[in-house]
């Protein structure tokens, strides 16, 4: 009984003594000399590295160490991983705004390759033509730091897939929150919804909810949509004529009640909006 307690010990000790500390890890990367980043503070388990544009983050793990490198200018992230204990290369990959992107390849403590996975299959429609498709429809560059873009890879309930993309209407002072929100097919690259949504509005439905929603045709939302024609909403009047009852608000020659003319306001832009209130 001794004897095995013995070999346990030995084995937990030998483990434990083969695995360098991040220390250890830092001092044989190039992030050795990169200047430490003053917005973080460094602990036993994540290290934080600035070089110019680019910020580094390495942690270190049950087994491994994880290196992941960004830049303030653009929304790319790459991952190294490495053994503690070989301090071999066990994994390399990059993302898109959390979307991860290209071929990820995974190794075994010897180096040799275990596993490939080639996430651009996932969907036809690449990041690049994304990117693409954004900058020439709407002018906003979510490769850049331009109104501060969102994109995200939405999956519903049947598994199909779709690039989600939010954005501060460009060129105005959005005091409001107000973004706009678009769903893109990740296979044919086509809009299949775009509505707008307020940052601080905690009642209302997520856009993509509201999305799933229309496409089981439940939804009386009164956002519109790309691939909907919007309800004409509210009567035409003569001056001095009969108004319908319940009319609340005469405007532009139609008689709107409350709820046509609350639909009708939150489909103006931001500026119309505030005219109106």
């Amino acid at each position: 009984m001794n004897k095995i307690v013995l070999i346990i010990m030995l084995f937990i000790s030998n483990h434990l003594i083969s695995q360098i500390t991040i220390k250890e890890f830092v001092q044989k990367t190039e992030y050795k000399d990169w200047e430490t980043e003053p917005s973080y503070s460094n602990t036993e388990e994540d290290w934080y590295f600035k070089k110019d544009n680019k910020r580094v983050r390495i942690s270190k793990f049950s087994d491994t160490f994880q290196i992941e490198e960004t830049n303030t200018l653009t929304p790319w992230e790459c991952f190294w991983s490495y053994s503690r204990k070989t301090e071999i290369l066990v994994l390399k990959g990059q993302s898109f705004y959390n979307i991860p992107t290209g071929k990820w390849v995974y190794y075994d403590e010897m180096g040799r390759i275990k596993k490939e996975i080639d996430y651009d299959k996932s969907y036809k429609f690449s990041i690049k033509e994304l990117i693409e498709k954004i900058k020439k429809e709407y002018d906003i560059d979510i490769e850049g730091e331009i109104n501060s873009p969102i994109v995200g890879l939405e999956t519903d309930n049947e598994g199909n897939k779709y690039f989600s993309i939010s954005f501060d209407p460009k060129g105005l002072v959005n005091i409001y929150g107000e973004r706009t929100y678009i769903l893109v097919d990740v296979n044919t690259g086509k809009t299949l919804f775009k509505t707008s949504y307020f940052k601080r509005n905690d009642g209302e439905k997520p856009p993509f909810y509201r999305y799933l929603e229309m496409k089981k045709g439940n939804t009386t939302s009164l956002f519109i949509e790309e691939t909907t024609e919007p309800k004409e909403l509210g009567v035409p009047y003569k001056q001095g004529g009969y108004y319908p009852p319940g009319t609340y608000r005469l405007y532009d020659g139609r008689a709107y009640n409350r709820e046509e003319w609350a639909a009708y306001v939150k489909r103006q832009n931001w500026l119309v909006r505030w005219w109106l209130s």
